[in-house]
Protein backbone atom coordinates (compact mmCIF):
# COMPACT_ATOMS: atom_id res chain seq x y z
CA UNK A 1 0.00 0.00 0.00
CA UNK A 2 1.28 3.44 -0.82
CA UNK A 3 1.39 6.43 1.46
CA UNK A 4 -1.77 8.51 1.35
CA UNK A 5 -2.20 12.05 2.57
CA UNK A 6 -5.45 13.44 3.94
CA UNK A 7 -5.19 16.60 1.83
CA UNK A 8 -5.35 14.38 -1.30
CA UNK A 9 -8.10 12.05 -0.13
CA UNK A 10 -10.71 13.37 -2.58
CA UNK A 11 -9.22 11.45 -5.49
CA UNK A 12 -7.93 8.22 -3.98
CA UNK A 13 -11.06 6.23 -4.74
CA UNK A 14 -10.32 5.93 -8.47
CA UNK A 15 -6.84 7.48 -8.56
CA UNK A 16 -7.97 10.15 -11.02
CA UNK A 17 -5.05 12.41 -10.07
CA UNK A 18 -1.41 11.51 -9.62
CA UNK A 19 -0.77 11.19 -5.87
CA UNK A 20 2.29 12.90 -4.45
CA UNK A 21 3.70 9.50 -3.48
CA UNK A 22 3.75 8.65 -7.21
CA UNK A 23 5.08 12.08 -8.23
CA UNK A 24 7.94 11.47 -5.83
CA UNK A 25 8.64 8.07 -7.41
CA UNK A 26 8.48 9.53 -10.92
CA UNK A 27 11.06 12.14 -9.96
CA UNK A 28 13.31 9.49 -8.41
CA UNK A 29 13.01 7.49 -11.63
CA UNK A 30 13.64 10.59 -13.77
CA UNK A 31 10.52 10.21 -15.91
CA UNK A 32 7.66 12.62 -16.65
CA UNK A 33 4.04 11.60 -16.71
CA UNK A 34 1.13 13.82 -17.66
CA UNK A 35 -2.23 13.64 -15.95
CA UNK A 36 -3.74 12.81 -19.34
CA UNK A 37 -1.47 9.76 -19.70
CA UNK A 38 -2.05 8.75 -16.08
CA UNK A 39 -5.78 8.66 -16.70
CA UNK A 40 -5.34 6.49 -19.81
CA UNK A 41 -3.75 3.79 -17.66
CA UNK A 42 -6.08 1.19 -16.18
CA UNK A 43 -6.88 1.43 -12.47
CA UNK A 44 -4.77 -1.69 -11.98
CA UNK A 45 -1.78 -0.03 -13.71
CA UNK A 46 -2.21 3.14 -11.66
CA UNK A 47 -2.38 1.07 -8.48
CA UNK A 48 0.78 -0.76 -9.46
CA UNK A 49 2.60 2.55 -9.97
CA UNK A 50 1.39 3.61 -6.53
CA UNK A 51 2.56 0.45 -4.81
CA UNK A 52 5.95 -0.21 -6.41
CA UNK A 53 9.13 1.17 -4.89
CA UNK A 54 11.31 3.57 -6.88
CA UNK A 55 14.16 4.25 -4.50
CA UNK A 56 17.74 3.35 -5.22
CA UNK A 57 18.09 0.32 -7.52
CA UNK A 58 14.30 0.14 -7.97
CA UNK A 59 14.26 3.49 -9.80
CA UNK A 60 15.34 1.93 -13.11
CA UNK A 61 12.68 -0.79 -12.87
CA UNK A 62 10.04 1.84 -12.07
CA UNK A 63 11.16 3.99 -15.02
CA UNK A 64 11.05 0.96 -17.32
CA UNK A 65 7.49 0.20 -16.23
CA UNK A 66 6.32 3.78 -16.89
CA UNK A 67 8.04 3.78 -20.28
CA UNK A 68 6.43 0.45 -21.15
CA UNK A 69 2.96 1.69 -20.16
CA UNK A 70 3.41 4.88 -22.20
CA UNK A 71 4.64 2.98 -25.24
CA UNK A 72 1.64 0.67 -25.00
CA UNK A 73 -0.50 3.82 -25.30
CA UNK A 74 1.53 4.89 -28.33
CA UNK A 75 3.12 7.77 -26.44
CA UNK A 76 6.77 8.67 -26.41
CA UNK A 77 8.21 8.78 -22.90
CA UNK A 78 9.63 12.06 -21.65
CA UNK A 79 12.44 12.23 -19.16
CA UNK A 80 13.57 14.84 -16.69
CA UNK A 81 16.78 16.66 -17.49
CA UNK A 82 19.49 14.59 -15.75
CA UNK A 83 20.41 17.41 -13.37
CA UNK A 84 16.82 18.32 -12.45
CA UNK A 85 16.09 15.54 -9.93
CA UNK A 86 19.41 16.15 -8.18
CA UNK A 87 18.86 19.92 -8.08
CA UNK A 88 15.41 19.49 -6.54
CA UNK A 89 16.64 16.78 -4.18
CA UNK A 90 19.26 19.28 -3.05
CA UNK A 91 16.35 21.38 -1.83
CA UNK A 92 13.88 18.87 -0.35
CA UNK A 93 16.55 16.33 0.59
CA UNK A 94 18.41 18.71 2.87
CA UNK A 95 16.82 18.50 6.33
CA UNK A 96 19.05 21.34 7.57
CA UNK A 97 17.76 24.09 5.27
CA UNK A 98 14.24 25.14 4.38
CA UNK A 99 14.18 26.15 0.70
CA UNK A 100 13.50 29.88 0.31
CA UNK A 101 10.56 29.15 -2.00
CA UNK A 102 8.89 26.98 0.64
CA UNK A 103 9.49 29.48 3.44
CA UNK A 104 8.13 32.36 1.33
CA UNK A 105 4.93 30.54 0.31
CA UNK A 106 4.26 29.34 3.85
CA UNK A 107 4.84 32.87 5.16
CA UNK A 108 2.34 34.25 2.62
CA UNK A 109 -0.24 31.91 4.10
CA UNK A 110 0.41 33.44 7.52
CA UNK A 111 1.96 30.20 8.74
CA UNK A 112 5.45 29.40 9.96
CA UNK A 113 7.83 26.51 9.52
CA UNK A 114 10.78 26.44 11.86
CA UNK A 115 14.08 24.76 10.93
CA UNK A 116 13.57 22.14 13.66
CA UNK A 117 10.15 21.34 12.15
CA UNK A 118 11.67 20.92 8.68
CA UNK A 119 14.19 18.47 10.17
CA UNK A 120 11.34 16.35 11.58
CA UNK A 121 9.84 15.82 8.14
CA UNK A 122 10.75 12.80 6.04
CA UNK A 123 11.88 13.03 2.41
CA UNK A 124 8.40 12.58 0.96
CA UNK A 125 6.90 15.27 3.18
CA UNK A 126 9.66 17.74 2.29
CA UNK A 127 9.19 16.83 -1.41
CA UNK A 128 5.45 17.55 -1.10
CA UNK A 129 6.00 20.94 0.53
CA UNK A 130 8.54 21.92 -2.12
CA UNK A 131 6.25 20.88 -4.98
CA UNK A 132 3.24 22.62 -3.44
CA UNK A 133 5.33 25.77 -3.09
CA UNK A 134 6.22 25.91 -6.76
CA UNK A 135 4.21 28.05 -9.16
CA UNK A 136 2.89 25.16 -11.23
CA UNK A 137 1.01 23.62 -8.33
CA UNK A 138 -2.16 24.68 -6.59
CA UNK A 139 -1.05 26.27 -3.34
CA UNK A 140 -4.51 25.69 -1.86
CA UNK A 141 -3.13 22.38 -0.55
CA UNK A 142 0.03 23.84 0.98
CA UNK A 143 -1.61 24.92 4.24
CA UNK A 144 -3.58 21.68 4.67
CA UNK A 145 -0.46 19.61 3.93
CA UNK A 146 1.63 21.56 6.41
CA UNK A 147 -1.03 21.22 9.10
CA UNK A 148 -1.40 17.50 8.38
CA UNK A 149 2.32 16.91 8.76
CA UNK A 150 2.38 18.53 12.19
CA UNK A 151 -0.87 17.30 13.75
Amino acid sequence: MFRKFKFEQDFYDRLRCIPFAVRYKLDLAGVKLSLKSWNLFSEEERSKLCDLDAEGPDAARYRDLVVSLLQRLGESPKFLEPAQPEQEKGQWGNPNRIPAEVAAKISRLGLTLEPEDWKKLDDLQRFVLLKLSQGKHDQANLGPALKEFFI
